[in-house]
């Protein structure tokens, strides 16, 4: 492997356009695409993911990519000297749009770098855990496998960390300055998470231990049962003036599912909210599905209404039908077009038809 990856990377994504003549890809199958290239060059290095990753953000920024509208649509133009002149369409069109609300297909951190700078309000994350290591759990009685997918397997604690990194400084760039970020997760990743957040300059605000009062048992009686998540609130910077709607969180109904909420007394760091109800799973279930009640409330206390609120795992979309549902606008981002056009569009399309 040459020693400059820039270099190497740029004439081979050069050499890639140029063979492709005029050809339009999504953001999703542009990525695919050159890694599948880079692989054949390269198979045995684990790294190329990563680095090609990183050297499409300097592609952007060099402005090797033209813009060709506003939409996140851009042209990478190359000179072939066997074929002419090639030129690749890459766009980041939404798979789904409506009033309010749009859906992307593609890897976060690409379909982000096509977002203007300080562009939302709002942010809540819920990376993958990576816990599906081949364990089990108990879910209505039974038995089952931890495992969710491809995409919730560990790739190593140092490669674990620089997908944390990068998607937390995407975030980073297109949050307005007083925006806020949620991050959800267990002691598999929120950890990792808190750190990167510290590392580049984010204050946290709060961290919450989210209590699910109907959690499942532990088979294995070799140790304490898990029954919450963590959930750190965080905003660019210690001067930020993030938003906090106290009265809200201090007066409003809470308390009717939460039995740990006083009516009227101040909302404390510890919340018991359920997992989700029958009704949330209508169009099937998300394996890692957010409560209705507890994004409803995240999206509450710290957005406003008319707000631009963004999930870039957004999964069966339970925060953009919170976010909906409370006066905001969303955008939402997954790799999976299945949860997209199977949970997240059946519930948002529910939602608008009924407003």
């Amino acid at each position: 492997m040459p020693a400059t990856w820039k270099q190497q990377i740029r004439s081979e994504i050069i050499h890639f356009c140029g063979r492709q003549q005029v050809q339009i890809f999504t953001m999703q199958s542009f990525r695919s695409e050159t890694l599948a290239h880079f692989e054949t060059l390269y198979p045995d290095n684990r790294n190329v993911a990563a680095k090609i990753r990183q050297q499409f953000r300097v592609l952007c920024k060099d402005d090797f990519l033209t813009a060709l509208d506003d939409q996140g649509t851009y042209e990478l133009r190359a000179d072939n000297d066997d074929k002419g002149a090639g030129v690749l369409i890459i766009t980041a069109a939404p798979l789904w749009e409506h009033e309010g609300v749009r859906l992307y297909l593609g890897d976060c951190i690409e379909t982000l770098a096509q977002f203007a700078d300080e562009y939302v309000d709002l942010i809540f994350a819920d990376p993958p855990y990576n816990l599906s290591n081949g364990g089990f759990t108990c879910h209505a009685g039974k038995r089952v496998s931890v495992d969710k997918g491809k995409w919730d397997k560990s790739a190593g604690i140092e490669a674990d960390f620089d997908f944390h990194q990068e998607w937390i400084a995407a975030c980073k760039r297109v949050l307005k300055p007083d925006g806020g970020l949620w991050v959800s997760g267990t002691y598999h990743s929120i950890y990792a998470c808190g750190f990167a957040l510290q590392a580049q300059g984010w204050h946290v605000v709060n961290d919450i231990s989210w209590f699910k009062p109907n959690a499942a048992p532990n088979l294995s009686c070799r140790m304490f049962t898990a029954s919450h998540e963590t959930l750190i609130w965080a905003r660019k910077g210690k001067k930020a003036r993030h938003t906090f709607n106290y009265e809200d969180m201090k007066g409003g109904d809470w308390h009717e599912e939460d039995r740990l909420k006083n009516p009227d007394k101040q909302m404390r760091s510890v919340w018991a909210v359920g997992t989700p109800k029958r009704e949330e799973k209508a169009h099937g279930k998300h394996p890692t599905q957010k409560p209705l009640a507890l994004m409803e409330r995240i999206i509450r206390a710290a957005s406003n209404k008319g707000d631009l609120v963004l999930d870039p795992f957004c999964g069966s979309a339970t925060t953009g039908v919170a976010a909906l549902r409370n006066g905001r606008r969303f955008i939402g981002i997954d790799t999976d077009k299945d949860f997209l056009e199977s949970l997240a569009k059946p519930r948002l399309m529910d939602l608008t038809a009924a407003q």
